[in-house]
């Protein structure tokens, strides 16, 4: 009886969904991309890794850009994915020195609890981002009772560059529970100073929405993106002041080829409506997307483009014929096509981690924490995913992505078109 109560509830709440008014994005007006990906190259590319040795797992990454020229990373870390010792960490990044400081852990179950006066189990995916007013929102996960399927939303804002937040604050995205709403991909902001924040469902189906927030904290109104079981963890890119497009991550059986595909949706009138979602040339392994602007370039984005497994993460170009090229590969594990034995896995992360900007001392402890995350009876594996991607003001591209399980990577980059 208790299901069936909460299924029609939800039922109900959907039923009820508002519009969102049709103030503008706040975006400019991009130029029209090149569409030649063969003559992109990808320079100046550096990597540091960014969390520190205090946590066995990191997961689900995001970064943002300050005021001061730096940037600062957010991440959970823990035990494991669910445990209660999970916190919320924080690290900032000087441009000057080319150093991410000591992450410092900004929230965690208890904390929560006590700021917004509701018993937390556990946290989980976090969003950083910057407003066109240069306040910082971070958006968490918590969770009171079960699993992921009754998640909440909970947001926080810094006025000082994430040395200090304001408590958190649960968002009322429903009225009936007010349960199962994640967060995965970075908000957009209308004209008015509202938030556009793309959320997703996982009980009784898996769904997208657009939020739109008030800048202060309270829910104006929501537009449902997708339906079914099939589609989750959107993320929103804004073309012009009116159209934007949302690429989502699928969580569906494979198609008669035996292909699984990214999931797009797009609309005309800043959110109110969606067009109904569609397969686009790039192979999904039931993994997060993230997309990104580039002047030249257009639309970009970085996906692990296969069917199965998180072992490549690779750069795509979308292209005046509404098609993704290949630019550049981050990530690429797949000529192991047997999973390495220990000892070959911990040389390959030696090699790998020749190029990044860490200690040797750390390094030992990183491929450790990591063979302990991947390795199970003398058998590893390579995971790469929950890619995050934003440009700062000097035409810099800043990619974040967990590593193995084990680290938070951050690979910097710029981009080089001959025409």
């Amino acid at each position: 009886l208790a299901c069936i109560i909460i299924v029609f509830g939800l039922a109900l709440v959907n039923s009820l969904l508002i519009t969102a008014p049709s103030n503008q994005f706040d975006v400019r007006s991009h130029s029209l991309p090149s569409g030649d990906t063969e003559n992109t190259t990808l320079t100046k590319i550096e990597s540091w890794i960014v969390n520190d040795d205090s946590t066995l797992l990191v997961h689900a990454p995001s970064i943002a850009r300050l005021n001061s020229g730096g940037l600062i990373a957010t991440w959970w870390g823990g035990s494991r994915e669910g445990a209660k010792d999970v916190q919320v960490f924080t690290s900032f990044f000087d441009p000057e020195t080319l150093h991410w400081d000591q992450p410092v852990a900004i929230q965690t179950a208890k904390k929560t609890q006590a700021q917004t006066r509701r018993y937390i189990r556990k946290l989980g995916n976090t969003v950083i981002t910057q407003a066109p007013d240069d306040t910082l929102h971070l958006f968490f996960v918590s969770v009171s009772f079960g699993g992921w399927a009754a998640s909440a939303i909970n947001w926080s804002t810094s006025n000082d560059d994430g040395q200090t937040w304001s408590a958190g604050k649960r968002l009322i995205t429903a009225p009936f529970l007010n349960l199962s709403t994640l967060v995965k991909g970075a908000p957009l902001f209308y004209s008015d100073g509202s938030i556009g924040l793309p959320v997703y469902h996982e009980f009784a189906g898996k769904f997208g929405e657009l939020l739109r927030l008030s800048a202060e904290g309270e829910v104006i109104s929501k537009s449902r993106m997708s339906k079914g079981k099939h589609s989750l963890q959107p993320v929103i890119h804004a073309t012009d002041p009116a159209n934007a497009r949302v690429l989502m991550r699928y969580a569906g059986p494979s198609d008669k080829d035996g292909n699984k595909r990214v999931l797009q949706t797009t609309t005309r009138d800043t959110g109110a409506n969606w067009s109904t979602p569609t397969f686009i040339n790039i192979s999904n392994p039931n993994s997060a997307v993230t997309l990104a602007h580039h002047d030249s370039l257009g639309e970009i984005g970085v996906f692990n483009d296969l069917n199965a497994n998180r072992n490549r993460l690779k750069l795509y170009q979308y292209g005046p014929d509404s098609q993704w090229s290949p630019v550049y590969v981050f990530e690429d594990k797949t000529s192991h096509t047997q999973q390495p034995t220990n000892t070959d896995f911990i040389r390959i992360l030696e090699e790998d981690l020749g190029q990044s900007m860490v200690s040797p001392e750390q390094k030992i402890r990183l491929i450790a924490r990591a063979a302990k995350n991947m390795c199970r009876n003398d058998h590893c594996e390579f995971q790469y995913d929950y890619p995050y991607l934003i440009q700062d003001g000097y035409s810099r591209y800043h990619l974040v992505y967990t590593w193995n399980k084990s680290a938070i990577k951050h690979v910097s980059f710029t981009t080089d078109i001959s025409l």
